[in-house]
């Protein structure tokens, strides 16, 4: 094998910021399978909610996704001191694939959100936006163009003080001050598909990775296979 190429489910490569990679979901696994392991170095166990599952009918790189219905299903892993991110840079970003795609429907990608008195941050797409949303409910909103049936990578990113979202590699709206805004350490689960009570994805989420470092700070393009696993 070539020094460097990782032969597993189209994966090329490795990631000079892998240390630093607190969340790495490929979901890849048999067709309605309800259990998954992460794929950063934590190994992390997710719990799958309600119908959530793996679902070989669409993916957009190796042989599945995660299938969730938009009103109930969504999967979590533990809490952990890594999702504490209070001023440090961080990078959320996954494939996402609407089905249910509503220009008033706020739907959680992933987050740490549980009820008013412990919410971390979240990350979302949909009602014509990419958000990040922290604490008691502020956040920032970036208008985007979004669809059903279409397989788009979004991203937020935060370098110091500037926050910046992406659709597709293209930064959406202006960059955004974060200076002196400091996440909370709380202690909810982490969600894959879901925020708050009523703010789930519909549609299909692919590569899902969190990464305690800035990866974009300007256009990018998006990557063409899986996330290195190492």
């Amino acid at each position: 094998m070539i020094p460097g190429i990782v032969a597993r489910s189209g994966v090329v490569g490795t990631d000079p910021n892998f240390a630093n990679v607190v969340l790495l979901c490929g979901f890849n696994g048999a067709n309605g399978a309800t259990s998954f392991t992460s794929e950063d170095s934590a190994a992390r166990t997710a719990t799958f909610v309600s119908t959530a599952a793996l679902s070989t009918a669409q993916q957009k790189f190796g042989g599945a996704s995660l299938a969730v219905n938009g009103s109930s299903d969504y999967v979590t892993f533990p809490d952990s001191a890594d999702f504490f991110f209070g001023t440090n840079n961080f990078t959320f970003e996954a494939w996402v694939r609407f089905s249910n795609y509503a220009a008033s429907q706020f739907q959680g990608v992933v987050a740490q959100w549980g009820n008013a008195a412990d919410r971390a941050w979240a990350f979302y797409a949909g009602a014509n936006l990419l958000s990040f949303y922290y604490g008691s409910g502020l956040g920032f909103a970036n208008v985007c163009s979004l669809a059903n049936g279409v397989w788009y990578h979004v991203a937020a990113c935060r370098s110091t003080n500037d926050l910046r979202f992406f659709l597709n590699g293209v930064q959406q709206g202006a960059t955004r001050d974060m200076t002196g805004i400091s996440l909370s350490n709380q202690t909810s689960t982490i969600k894959v598909g879901r925020s708050s009570t009523s703010e789930y994805f519909g549609g299909h989420i692919d590569e899902v990775r969190v990464t305690r470092a800035a990866r974009y700070t300007g256009n990018f393009t998006p990557p063409g296979t899986a996330f290195p696993r190492s």
